[in-house]
Parts: structure tokens; sequence; C-alpha cells
């Protein structure tokens, strides 16, 4: 079976379709500027939306699950969203600060401008259309890793599933890839810019790192180079965690338990981070 990213998939679906433009007085205007231009006093007035885009909607989404299943060999598919009320978030409950930062952009309409316009139609598709389980108390990444087993492959382009072992199937590349996560690996980049990785490995790194996205503070000083150069040599899952520990504690933070609960993709509903499982 192909565990599907419903996250992922509503925004690029939707994104697919995307065209802002304001109808006016018969006139159209590509931009809000252009708007503004034509009539400074029309600064609220709504995106138009396109009703011939919203028809095309089942037809992109249809056209998306299709082509990963062509892509991972497998035919049939589960499909898994994230409760829009964040407050639902185990994470957030852990952490208030947890994606905290990402603060909606409202455009003239009200809308999240950084959310696509046809967001819940697409959302509605999945739901009625793909049967997708909309999953409360936890995200859609932690519903994939749980309902990950042999047998089954997880269909994403997020860099936060790749700690998790098994077969993967990244929706950007087409790429068909098997994770192993004891202890995993790291890569600097060309440009020693920035590290990827998968595995155990992997998550000690984020934590590390941190993640802007997700408003988790990283370590002072530790950027790229000096994560890769800390982990990439070790080969137990032990040492790798305690060089981690061993430096949260080099600059007080106490924090470590709580980022790595915020990092850590769930195995089983109510199956935190637990460094005695280690």
């Amino acid at each position: 079976m192909l565990l599907i990213d419903g996250d992922g998939l509503v925004y690029r679906a939707a994104f697919a379709l995307e065209t802002r433009f304001y109808e006016v007085d018969g006139k159209v205007f590509d931009t809000k500027k252009a708007l503004l231009k034509y009539n400074p006093e029309l600064k609220n007035y709504p995106v138009s939306r396109d009703v011939d885009n919203i028809k095309l909607l089942p037809k992109i989404v249809k056209a998306c699950i299709l082509k990963w299943r062509r892509q991972a060999g497998i035919t049939s598919t589960k499909i898994y969203l994230t409760d829009t009320d964040i407050e639902n978030n185990f994470r957030r409950q852990m952490n208030p600060e947890y994606k905290l930062n990402r603060k909606p952009v409202l455009d003239s309409e009200g809308r999240n401008a950084k959310k696509p316009l046809y967001y819940e139609e697409v959302r509605n598709i999945l739901i009625d259309d793909w049967d997708a389980e909309v999953v409360t108390g936890y995200e859609a990444d932690d519903a994939l890793t749980i309902n990950h087993r042999p047998g089954t492959i997880i269909a994403s382009a997020d860099k936060d599933l790749w700690q998790d072992g098994g077969l993967h199937l990244n929706v950007t590349t087409g790429e068909l890839w098997e994770c192993k996560s004891n202890p995993g690996k790291l890569k600097l980049g060309k440009r020693r810019e920035k590290v990827v990785g998968y595995g155990f490995k992997w998550l000690c790194a984020q934590a590390l790192l941190g993640d802007d996205i997700d408003n988790i503070p990283g370590l002072k000083g530790y950027g790229p180079v000096k994560v890769f150069n800390l982990l990439d040599k070790l080969e137990t899952k032990q040492d790798i965690y305690t060089a981690v520990k061993k430096a949260y504690e080099k600059q007080e933070r106490t924090d470590l338990i709580m980022n790595m609960n915020m990092l850590w993709m769930l195995r089983e509903e109510g199956g935190y981070f637990d460094e005695e499982k280690i």
C-alpha cells in the first residue's frame, strides 16, 4: 500500500492551478499593484476565483495519485491529512511555541496568503473522493510512520520522514529508495551550505541544526559543517545521541528531550521519543 502525505498533496494540487487575479468593472488585473493603480480605493477587493480551475481540481488530484502509484508499483493507497486545528497536536501541547512562527499572512479577502486559494477544495476532494483520513492529536507525517511496515511505501517530499526506515517514494523526483534507519547517514552539500541525511543520524542532526519552519531552535554555532563533522563517523545510535546530548549540555540547554519529541515521527500512537529506548 502507498501511504500518501495528504498535506503535501493538497499544496501540490492546489498550487498547480493557482491563478491570482482581480476582476472588476469588466477588467482583469494580474496583480494587486495593478489593481490599486486602476483604483486606489480597492485595497480590500477580493481575489477572484477561477471556476474553471476549481472544476479541474479532481483531475489534478487523480493524476498525482495515479502517477505516484505507477512510480511505486502499487495500486492501493491510503491518504492522511492533519487536523487543521493545531491546538489538537500533541507537540503544541508539549511545547506552546511549536509552529508558533507560522502566523498567517492574510490577503484582502481574509484568506491565508501562504495557502493556495483552493486549499479547502482539495482537502474536501481527498476526503470525499479518496477516503482520506483526518488524524487528530498528531500529524499526517506521524500517521505515515505509524502505518509504515513491510509492504508499504511512504509517498512524500517531506525530509522529516527520512528518519523512518523502509521504502520511500520522493514525490518530487520520482525516486523510490530504501531508508536504512540504524544508524543512518549524513551527506554534506557540495557547497557545504547544508547537510541532509536519513535514519536516526538525520533525526539527531536536525536536533542540532534546529528547524526554523517549525520554530525549533538549534544550537548556537552548529551549522551544517560542524554537525556533519560531529556525527558523520559515529556508528551507533547510542554514540550519536550521546554526542548530541553533550552538545546541549555544553550550552546549558535543557530542551533536548522536548526538541526530539518535536522532530520525532511516531511509530505508534502515544509512542513519544524515549532516550532509554535508543
